[in-house]
């Protein structure tokens, strides 16, 4: 349908983690941050570790307890605790100071938005190794590991008591963490700050949450053996289909004006965000985008999968976002981007339940030897392009539904989109 222009309001937002106040879903992960912040304003702190993998709301599930955390939502009815925090983005490559540096740096934002005028002071005065100024807070480079572990154990303390003084706790949140320079330098620098504050100056109000991507634990074992055990682990599986619904609808209803959707609409979009948030957010933000009546049916969806005058398309954002770079970068020559095609046809095979394709078969349609392809598969598994079947043998089929709709859009639609090539018999 035509791109809509009028005013209205978008909920969905693909480029950034949920809103804190749109949360649905991760019931029982949500429940066990809780139980460590309730722990942590009970005197008994615990530090969290939230791991997953890319887009499947890791870092929407720490802004939702920080959001819970600070509007006084931790403890029972009538007696609330509540929180201040601080975020720190280790960004792509980050070393460990900069993340520390950071830290400090949010720190003093903290005390300055609390207004403890005698903390920022004590900072700019008693901190050692580190230059708090105008400029912000730096780390100097002669700093070596021992002394910014007690400087920021120091600054932790000094806020530690000042929240304690007004019953508050305080939460430390560490974002990307598998993306630093070193995490295992980090996990040495953690465990040994963590020591610091929980043993020698008995803090009792502080939590951390530490946050990263599946194999981050690995990561900080190098660092510290016993480190991730020490943690309260935190792992975000794919969300469940009646959780994807109700994330969904309550994004719809959010939307200004409020959509209805058919039930196909629905269905679809759970199915094809395949337990991934931020697959959804994609899907429905298209959706709102191309939508001209408050309905969204099948036109609508096909439209947002596409593009239209108005709107880029889901399927040629994702592929940007996420498939790019692997298709046409790290695969080299045509003969992988051909099986990829034969396993793209058969993800919307009717005749062919989940997918799958027979080894034998893929040699066939893209016409070589069987024996041949083992180099090819190989390298797609390791990319997480394909994906082998553990119950049969030489059995393959495409990484996701939503991939095989972009092999299929950019080599067999082109920029004409034709409905039943897309959703053949469906």
């Amino acid at each position: 349908m035509a791109h809509q222009t009028e005013d209205k309001h978008n909920p969905f937002e693909p480029d950034r983690p949920a809103t804190p106040a749109y949360f649905a879903g991760r019931t029982r992960e949500l429940q066990t941050c809780l139980r460590a912040m309730r722990a942590t304003a009970n005197g008994t702190p615990t530090s969290l570790l939230i791991v997953g993998e890319r887009g499947i709301g890791k870092t929407s599930l720490a802004r939702a307890c920080d959001y819970v955390a600070t509007e006084g939502q931790v403890g029972v009815p009538g007696q609330p605790t509540q929180f201040v925090s601080a975020w720190v983005v280790a960004e792509g490559g980050m070393p460990l100071n900069d993340v520390w540096g950071r830290l400090l740096r949010q720190l003093d934002t903290l005390a300055e938005r609390a207004a403890w005028d005698s903390v920022r002071q004590w900072l700019r005065t008693n901190i050692r190794g580190v230059t708090v100024g105008s400029l912000g807070v730096t780390i100097d480079p002669q700093a070596n590991g021992a002394t910014v572990t007690e400087t920021l154990a120091a600054a932790i303390h000094q806020l530690s008591a000042r929240a304690l003084a007004e019953d508050k706790s305080i939460m430390l949140i560490v974002d990307e963490l598998d993306m630093m320079e070193d995490c295992a330098a980090f996990a040495s620098s953690f465990r040994a700050l963590w020591q610091h504050l929980t043993v020698s100056l008995s803090v009792t109000n502080v939590m951390f949450i530490l946050v990263g991507r599946l194999g981050v634990e690995d990561q900080l074992a190098a660092g510290h053996p016993s480190l991730a055990r020490e943690l309260t682990r935190v792992h975000l599986p794919l969300m469940p289909p009646e959780e994807m619904r109700e994330l969904f609808d309550e994004y719809l209803q959010r939307a200004a004006p409020p959509r209805q959707a058919e039930e196909y609409v629905s269905s679809r979009v759970c199915d094809l965000s395949q337990g991934y948030p931020t697959f959804l957010q994609e899907l429905g933000y298209g959706l709102v985008e191309v939508d001209d009546d408050n309905l969204l049916d099948e036109a609508d969806l096909l439209d947002a999968l596409a593009g239209t005058a108005g709107y880029e398309g889901v399927l040629p954002r994702l592929g940007a976002k996420y498939f790019d770079r692997k298709m046409f970068t790290e695969i080299r020559s045509e003969r992988p981007r051909d099986i990829l095609r034969v396993l793209a046809d058969a993800a919307v095979d009717p005749s062919r339940p989940q997918g799958w394709v027979q080894r034998r078969h893929i040699a066939e349609l893209v016409g070589v030897e069987s024996g041949s392809l083992s180099p090819y598969l190989n390298s797609l598994m390791d990319s997480g392009l394909v994906e082998r079947d553990p119950t049969r043998s030489g059995h393959y089929r495409i990484g996701s539904f939503l991939l095989g709709l972009y092999v299929r859009f950019i080599h067999s639609i082109g920029p004409q989109l034709y409905p039943e090539r897309l959703f053949p018999e469906y």
